[in-house]
């Protein structure tokens, strides 16, 4: 299939579905699609090195800017040489803008981990419980048409977040996909304020669009910035959200003759989609729909879901064309005792190893079709080992069920990607 963007091109679009595949062309390296994100929070997924991460085919993994705003900062990061060589990875890295962090500070915990990849619906369940009173009070100070004021979790020191700063801190770290600078709203709120906020947001898009070419120009290199699509669950905002972003004057749907960019180059669906999955999936269908009439015929244009990414929705989604999404989902199972099998089969689930039922499967690995180290060979760990890792809190038990879950994500993927080639999906 030809296609008039270097930056994605499509190599199979399913005769029974939406569903396609393809490939996301960056500066480290090529992104299959379609394709799961782990997010790693500051710089690492819980639990594996980079090393590690690299060798069980994560082909793009997730930052947090505001995480590593706050520590260890982004000079520290530029003296590095960028986020990449500071972190030691050599694959591709997409970095948020942080208003996702900084807006759920308004009334969530900040204990470490809460922040790592949680979807909107996740924060809200969070709301209010903190175990210590100074930690559930908003830390935002000030939200204005310039960004917000907000204190630093770690030592309460005053730190401003612009559309600006946001896209000039994700230049220097050097990220290969780049989100503008946008407001998360809490699902329940009244629509005068979902009207205003997305008002803003767009504004602080186009600003965060503006300062990206300019710093692309200035560098001479091509970084990717996604628009990031927002509306709640009310679907004519959607469309005026993507009427907005998806305008010729502001989206790059062809290449330029200099290789730089002149607009947003992907697109990321954000903000609450709903409080339960069949609320979601409407609201992804009615996206999908209308992107087929705003994006021209001959053009194909990568499109992200934020923060959602567990099984059973990936599942709901995966015939509608998405091609990545992100969260934490592998490794927070991994953290409550829940570990991922039949991946290679199409149709993964997952296993508990909590009971003590599990002590008696010392015979037997997680997965017997899993390629991870932790399930090959003749040296696999059990089922039987890892329930009691597990129960003593060894964070050798991180460790090796992380790395388990993730592969058994990235085999899913792979089974998916032949499968929309095959025309069974």
């Amino acid at each position: 299939m030809s296609s008039s963007n270097k930056f994605f091109r499509v190599l199979h679009q399913s005769k029974k579905s939406k569903a396609r595949v393809g490939q996301i062309i960056t500066q480290h390296g090529i992104i299959e699609t379609p394709n799961f994100v782990p997010v790693g929070t500051n710089g690492t997924l819980k639990g594996i090195d980079n090393h590690s991460l690299s060798s069980l085919d994560v082909q793009l993994m997730f930052s947090n800017t505001y995480h590593l705003l706050i520590h260890p900062g982004v000079e520290a990061i530029e003296q590095a040489g960028g986020l990449h060589k500071f972190i030691s990875r050599k694959h591709p890295i997409i970095t948020d803008s942080g208003g996702f962090q900084v807006f759920s500070l308004q009334s969530t915990p900040t204990e470490e981990g809460v922040f790592e990849g949680e979807s909107p619906r996740k924060l809200i369940e969070l709301k209010g419980q903190s175990k210590n009173k100074a930690h559930s009070e908003s830390l935002v100070e000030r939200v204005s048409e310039d960004g917000v004021t907000f204190r630093s979790y770690r030592d309460g020191k005053l730190l401003q977040l612009t559309p600006e700063t946001s896209v000039t801190a994700q230049h220097k770290f050097g990220s290969d996909i780049i989100i503008p600078f946008d407001e998360l709203l809490p699902e329940h709120v009244p629509m005068t304020v979902i009207e205003e906020s997305l008002e803003r947001t767009h504004r602080w898009e186009l600003r965060s669009l503006k300062c990206h070419l300019e710093l692309s120009k200035q560098c001479n290199k091509h970084q990717h910035m996604y628009c990031v699509l927002h509306g709640g669950t009310n679907l004519d905002l959607r469309k005026k959200s993507m009427d907005t972003l998806l305008d010729p004057s502001c989206f790059q749907f062809r290449d330029t003759e200099d290789g730089l960019p002149n607009g947003f180059e992907g697109i990321a669906i954000g903000g609450s989609l709903g409080s339960n999955r069949e609320e979601m999936l409407d609201v992804l269908k009615f996206t999908y729909n209308y992107l087929e009439e705003k994006i021209p015929q001959d053009c194909f244009v990568p499109n992200h879901i934020l923060g959602i990414g567990d099984i059973a929705s990936m599942k709901s989604f995966i015939e509608l064309g998405f091609d990545t999404c992100d969260s934490a989902y592998p490794t927070r199972l991994a953290r409550h005792g829940n570990l991922i099998v039949g991946a290679a089969s199409g149709n993964p689930t997952t296993l508990s190893i909590k009971s003590s039922a599990s002590l008696g499967m010392h015979d037997r690995p997680i997965d017997t079709t899993c390629d991870c180290p932790v399930c090959s060979g003749p040296d696999a760990y059990s089922v039987a080992y890892l329930h009691h890792l597990f129960k003593m809190s060894e964070p050798t038990y991180i460790t090796l069920s992380t790395i388990h879950n993730v592969r058994q994500m990235m085999i899913w993927m792979k089974t998916i990607r032949e499968r929309i080639k095959n025309d069974e999906l």
